[in-house]
This record gives C-alpha cells, sequence and structure tokens, in this order.
C-alpha cells in the first residue's frame, strides 16, 4: 500500500513537473525573437583557416502557399510528416515509436524528424548528429512553431527543398 501511495504521488510530481517544463520552454519560445524566415537564403563560404572569402544571398523568390500546387504540399505531408497539422512541432508517438525501433535494432534505423525539425535543421544548423544540435533544433523548432503558423511553415520548407534539387 505504500509503495502504491508513492507510486501515486510520483506520478502526480512528474506530470505537474512536464507541465510545468513545457510552460516554461513555451514561454521562452513565445518572448524569443522572431525567427527571420525570409532571409534564410544567406550563403557564406570560407576557406580552410575560416576566413569569409564569399558572402552572398540566394536570389530565388519566395514562392507563397497559394502558389504551390495542392498535390504537392499533400505528397510532401504524406511523406514527410503526416501528422504535421497536428502537432506542435514534435510528433511524440512517432518519436516513441522511432525510439523503440532504433532500440530493437540496437542502432539509429529510423528518424522522428516533422517538417518543422527539418526545416529548422535546414535553415539554421549544421547536419552533426549530436545531442547538443538535437537539443539546438528542438528550442528553434518550439520558436518556429510559435512564431509562424503551419502554412507559412510548410511554404518556406517547401522553399529550401526547392532550393537543394
Amino acid at each position: 500500500m505504500r509503495f502504491l501511495k508513492f507510486s501515486i504521488k510520483m506520478a502526480i510530481f512528474g506530470f505537474i513537473s512536464f507541465i510545468v517544463i513545457i510552460t516554461a520552454l513555451y514561454t521562452y519560445a513565445y518572448l524569443s525573437p522572431k525567427l527571420d524566415l525570409k532571409k534564410s537564403g544567406s550563403m557564406y563560404i570560407f576557406d580552410n583557416q575560416d576566413n569569409l572569402i564569399y558572402q552572398g544571398s540566394s536570389s530565388n523568390e519566395w514562392a507563397n502557399i497559394e502558389d504551390i500546387s495542392e498535390h504537392l504540399k499533400n505528397a510532401v505531408i504524406a511523406v514527410e510528416d503526416k501528422n504535421f497539422y497536428q502537432h506542435n512541432g514534435f510528433d511524440y508517438l512517432r518519436i516513441a515509436k522511432a525510439m523503440m525501433l532504433n532500440i530493437k535494432k540496437g542502432g539509429i534505423v529510423q528518424g522522428a524528424s516533422t517538417i518543422s525539425q527539418q526545416y529548422v535543421k535546414n535553415l539554421y544548423l549544421d547536419f552533426d548528429q549530436n545531442w547538443s544540435r538535437k537539443i539546438e533544433e528542438a528550442f528553434l523548432t518550439l520558436e518556429l512553431e510559435v512564431h509562424y503558423d503551419k502554412d507559412e511553415i510548410l511554404e518556406g520548407y517547401l522553399l529550401i527543398m526547392g532550393r537543394e534539387t
């Protein structure tokens, strides 16, 4: 009986702590400056001694979401993040499934990045697979989701992905 009471108290404490932490993170993201997405096409090229040798910006026009084919939008969402319009930047069920599969296989065989996370990574981060980059990606994803609606995020993601092809 004592163990049950202790377990219930710990579960309540954990749940309240989770809510407080999530609230604090969203408050931080909301109060942080809005990310400037339309100036994200800047390019910097450095030599092997980290000297800047070229600075330029993309000459691509920014496409409005209304000008992008519904078929393309639906295809990208179906392949990359089927719950894009239902989550807040993180698909927790998908993350849990990927973790279970990775543990089962004994290595990283599946990821669970959402469109928002991929967009932030392509704009601001390198592609190293380490915890500090994933934490920074999570904070930037929160900021993105707080300051922009889903259509604006999808619009920018499709533009960035169009540049890479």
